[in-house]
Formats: structure tokens, C-alpha cells, sequence
């Protein structure tokens, strides 16, 4: 953004927000803002969109959705609200209001949904920033005290203590990580702690003064170190200004007065933490599903020095252990002890080809013993640990994936009439012969979906829906909603078989099954054919539409109709249904 002075230029636009925010009931243009704030139209409306990176007509619009159904939620009526925000009729607030949730304002009060925040925001003053919720568990920074007494609430927000002026005696024992706190005393006086995190059982010297920080939800914004501490400091007080004076305001969150504002101050990124009492994850929970396939393996890899088992990865994301296993397997292609096995010892060939010691290796990564250790080496590299010389990661980052894929998979928008199928379940322990050489597990619910394609059932050889040569009629796969539970665990049922016509009876030992018509989002691929590489290529479009899309597109999904996927003329078609 190319303005001389950027703080002055930032409270500017904060007084606009603050005007917009008061005032979203009324009547707004950006001819009349403009006049009021000294700017010429085009100008501000260039500035504006620099600022916050949205039009202006756009942000209007989006604030307001938002503060009706924040009114919604706390009214629990739908009457007036649209025209209590300027729209004419109720259709034309409706159809806004789809618009921006991808819902009508009546499910959403019938649900209970929560709106999602504004957008984030990716660029401060030029400067790319990070937000994250995190759950921080309790622990004690041990540092020196300098009064605030001086400072108004938003200079507190700001780094006012900088590492380089604080004495050498609390840096010897921080590291190169450091905490920077604001606090109230006693008499409500405030004051700026900055000092290393104490670990457990760490005294404190007397100069020191220490604070426990409880277990707090926190919204954390963070961004890379500049060049220069100066730089560092300057753009810390901006983002803290920025977190004080617009993101707190106009997401109305509400701040958990029992928590501490702190700063973390590491090598690479500075970040600012936020205890947030209301509010937190606002920008997700719009939907029913949260999806965090993603985030697993990354999970995993920052505590592949622990000693991880699927029942308590399982647990963390509240699947049962069996259900866990099948959705890893089907997204990253592999079950999940073996990935944890295979990461390990990749990042284990790696350390000793940079010359960590082996015995260092056993430690860092949490092999049981050096025998074990060579035996699974020798398995997967075929020499033995000190004999190894390249290595090659083969782990996968599921949004670099869909950034990488999604460009080549074509998304179309269509209206469907209802689906009448002849399913048959799929049985969890049946043991398949793909090719007569190799078993498919029958957790890999790819490679078994896409046996189930090519192949019929008994049941229906010789009968009008036994496969011809083309490998018609095309077959529906799907999966309910809804676990069942076996043993304690919550289980999911898969269902596959051949789409009939409307009137046509159903073949014994199979069952009806019709899916709910209306609009869908229809995955596939450019390929003219796809059975060459059928379980790669479902596992792909899984990967695009689960693992990248809904993320991307999650307010338009609708989690009332199931997702399913259609194989025919030996193309995948994967269906998501939307709400428009």
C-alpha cells in the first residue's frame, strides 16, 4: 500500500470501520463515506479495497449478513430482521443471505448455526499475517516487570519491551524463545512481563517474576521475522493495533478476562495471542462437519518423537479406531501405523545422512530397540542404516496436493433428478483378489470400491443388470451419514450396486436406495476413460473434494444430502451436493 505514513493511514480506516459498524442499519454509500472522511470516491474506493481487500459495496454486505444472524441467533425469530437492514422484502433478504452462507436464514435458525467471522485477512501494510485457534495448555513465564502506567488499553497491545533491551540474565536461560506479557497488579496498575518459559520444577531467579498462564482457547496471529528489529517492532504494534481495533470489533468476539494477552518471540515468527472467551472458531462452524483430514499427518509428524497408536489418534479426533483407519487409508493411501513407521524412518535416514549417531536416532524417534530398527531399515531401503546414502520423502501434504491437482480435475455445477439404486453392502470382512494375484484390504476402501465396479455380485449375473462389455449399467457407491455401532465403535456402512430405472423392480438380495435429487458440485477427471488406474484416480478425486474443495467451498455443502459417486461408461463421477 503505497501511503507515506501507514499508522496514520490505518486509524483512518479504522474510524471508517467503526463508522460502518455503527451505523450497518442505515443507509450507506461510498459517495457519502467518501465526503465524510475528505476523500475523493475513486480514491477511497481504490483505498479502501487496498485496505480491507474487499469493495466497499461487498464489506457493506457482508457485515450486515453477519449482524443479522447474530440477531437471528439471539432473537430466535426471522421477522424483521432483513428489514431492520435495509432489504424490501423478505425474498430479497433471503436470497442475500444465501448468498453470503450458502443456507436460507430459516434453516439456519432451525439449526442453530453460528456465523462465521469476516474473511481473514491476508496482507497487514503489505505484510502477510497468520490467524489460528489453538487450545494453549497452562504453563509459567519467568521474566522482568516494566510499568505501563504511562499507556492508554491499546498502547498495552503493542511491544513496548524489545529482546535486545531486556538483561543478559533473562536471555541466558530463555533459548532463543521468549514471552512477552501484559498483566494488572494488584492495585490494577498495568505492567509489561518479558522472560523465557520456566519448565516444570524450574526455579526462577529472585530478580525474576513469575506468572502462570492457564488453559485458554486463543485466536493467534503471527507473521515471519523482518530484517530488521525495528521493523519487528514497528509491525507488532500494528498487528496488535489492528486485533484491538478491528478484528475484535467487527467479529465481536468477546476477550476471556481470566487469560493474558502474551507475544512469543521465536527465530522465525513473532505472534500475538488473543484468549478468546466467545467466538472461537467462528470462521468454521457454520457447518455440521469440520474436516481435518488435512491437518492428521501434520499432527503425526510433529509427534513422531512421542510414542503414537492409533487408538489414541483415533480418540483426538473422535473416530473409533477401525473408522480412523479407513478414512486415513483412503486419503493418504496407506494404513496409519504403517505411515508413522515409514515417516520415521525416513526422517531417521535423513538425520544419519547429515551425521546424527544412530544411538542419537533411536532416541530422537522413538524406536524400541537398534534391532528393530535395522529390521525395519533393511525392509524399506534394502541396506543397512550406516550403509544408507539418499533418501526420498514420500509423505503427503493434503493442501499441497489439492493445489497441485485441483487444476487439473473439472468441477461442473448440475441439477439431478432423484437416483433410484440396487445396493448391496459391502462386507467389512470379505477378503477380494484383485487381478487373481493381489488381496485387497478391506480397510482400503478405494481399491475395494473399485473392485465392486468392474465386478459383479453374484446376485445379479444373469440377470438385466449383470455388466455388459462398456460396463453398463453404471453403479452408485455411497456411504451413510450415520455410524453404526459394533463393539463399542462407531462403524460406517458402504453401499454399492447398479442405478435401475424409475419403475423397474429390484434384484433379489439387493436393496432400494434413492438419492435425494438438487443441485451438485460433479467431480471428475479430463481422462476419457479412468479404469486403467481406477483406485488412484477415486483416491485423487477424494483427496481434490475432501481433502481442498469443501474446505475451500464449505458454506455452500449440504450435509443433509449424502455425497456419492457414480461410476459409468468407466468415467468416476463424484457428486457433492450444494445449496445455491
Amino acid at each position: 500500500m503505497n501511503v507515506r505514513d501507514p499508522f496514520k493511514h490505518m486509524n483512518k480506516m479504522e474510524s471508517v470501520l467503526d463508522y460502518l459498524l455503527s451505523h450497518l442499519d442505515e443507509k450507506i454509500n461510498i459517495d457519502m463515506v467518501s465526503k465524510m472522511y475528505h476523500y475523493n470516491p475513486v480514491h477511497f474506493a481504490r483505498l479502501f479495497l487496498e485496505y480491507f481487500e474487499f469493495p466497499f459495496t461487498r464489506f457493506i454486505v457482508m457485515l450486515r449478513m453477519r449482524k443479522c444472524a447474530k440477531k437471528i441467533l439471539e432473537t430466535r425469530t426471522l421477522k424483521n430482521i432483513g428489514a431492520a437492514y435495509g432489504y424490501a422484502t423478505a425474498a430479497s433478504f433471503s436470497k442475500a443471505f444465501r448468498n453470503e452462507f450458502g443456507i436460507s436464514p430459516r434453516e439456519f435458525l432451525k439449526k442453530s448455526y453460528i456465523p462465521p467471522d469476516m474473511p481473514e485477512r491476508k496482507l497487514l501494510n503489505g505484510t502477510p499475517i497468520r490467524l489460528e485457534y489453538k487450545t494453549i495448555p497452562a504453563f509459567s513465564i519467568g521474566g522482568f516487570t516494566y510499568p505501563l502506567k504511562d499507556f492508554g488499553v491499546d498502547e498495552m497491545l503493542t511491544a513496548k519491551v524489545w529482546p535486545s533491551e531486556v538483561p543478559p540474565e533473562a536471555l541466558s536461560e530463555g533459548g532463543d524463545v521468549f514471552y512477552g506479557l501484559w498483566h494488572y497488579d494488584e492495585n490494577m496498575n498495568p505492567y509489561y512481563l518479558f522472560g523465557p518459559e520456566l519448565t516444570k520444577g524450574q526455579r526462577r531467579k529472585k530478580i525474576m517474576t513469575r506468572i502462570r498462564v492457564r488453559e485458554a482457547d486463543y485466536a493467534v496471529f503471527s507473521f515471519e521475522r523482518k530484517e530488521t528489529e525495528e521493523d519487528n517492532r514497528g509491525f507488532t504494534r500494528m498487528l496488535g493495533q489492528y486485533i484491538s481495533r478491528e478484528w475484535i470489533p467487527m467479529n465481536e468476539k468477546v476477550q476471556d478476562s481470566r487469560g493474558y494477552m502474551f507475544a512469543r518471540f521465536d527465530p522465525e515468527r513473532i505472534s500475538l495471542y488473543v484468549p478468546i472467551l466467545h467466538g472461537m472458531y467462528g470462521k468454521d462452524i457454520i457447518t455440521e462437519v469440520n474436516w481435518q483430514v488435512a491437518e492428521w499427518c501434520r499432527y503425526i509428524d510433529e509427534h513422531l518423537h512421542e510414542d503414537l497408536n492409533v487408538h489414541d489418534l483415533a480418540l483426538r479426533w473422535r473416530y473409533s479406531e477401525m473408522n480412523f483407519r479407513m478414512i486415513f487409508s483412503m486419503y493418504y493411501g496407506m494404513d496409519p501405523d504403517e505411515y508413522i513407521q515409514k515417516k520415521r524412518l525416513y526422517l531417521a535416514a535423513s538425520a544419519i545422512h547429515k551425521g546424527m549417531s544412530i544411538a542419537d536416532v533411536l532416541a530422537e524417534y522413538n524406536f524400541t530397540s537398534r534391532e528393530e530398527f535395522e529390521k525395519q531399515f533393511m525392509e524399506e531401503f534394502e541396506v543397512m542404516p550406516e550403509d544408507h546414502k539418499e533418501f526420498k520423502m514420500e509423505a503427503l501434504d493434503l493442501i499441497e496436493y489439492y493445489q497441485q491437482y485441483k487444476k487439473s480435475v473439472h468441477i461442473k455445477f448440475r441439477d439431478i433428478l432423484p437416483l433410484k439404486a440396487a445396493v448391496k453392502q459391502l462386507d467389512r470382512d470379505e477378503e477380494i483378489v484383485w487381478d487373481q494375484e493381489e488381496l485387497v484390504r478391506k480397510e482400503d476402501i478405494p481399491r475395494t470400491a473399485a473392485y465392486w465396479f468392474t465386478h459383479d455380485f453374484d446376485c445379479l449375473k444373469g440377470s438385466d443388470y449383470e455388466m455388459d462389455e462398456r460396463e453398463r449399467p453404471s453403479r452408485i457407491f455411497i456411504w451413510k451419514n450415520e455410524p453404526v455401532i459394533i463393539n463399542g465403535e462407531a462403524v460406517y456402512d458402504y453401499y454399492l450396486g447398479p442405478v435401475v430405472k424409475k419403475d423397474a423392480g429390484i434384484p433379489e438380495g439387493m436393496e432400494e436406495l434413492t438419492i435425494d435429487g438438487g443441485t451438485y458440485a460433479v467431480f471428475r477427471t479430463e481422462n476419457l476413460s479412468d479404469k486403467d488406474d481406477l483406485p488412484e484416480t477415486y483416491r485423487m478425486l477424494t483427496r481434490v473434494a475432501f481433502g481442498g474443495w469443501i474446505n475451500e467451498c464449505r458454506y455452500r455443502v449440504d450435509y443433509s444430502r449424502p455425497t456419492f459417486i457414480n461410476y459409468k461408461r468407466q468415467k468416476l463421477f463424484f457428486y457433492v451436493p450444494i445449496v445455491l
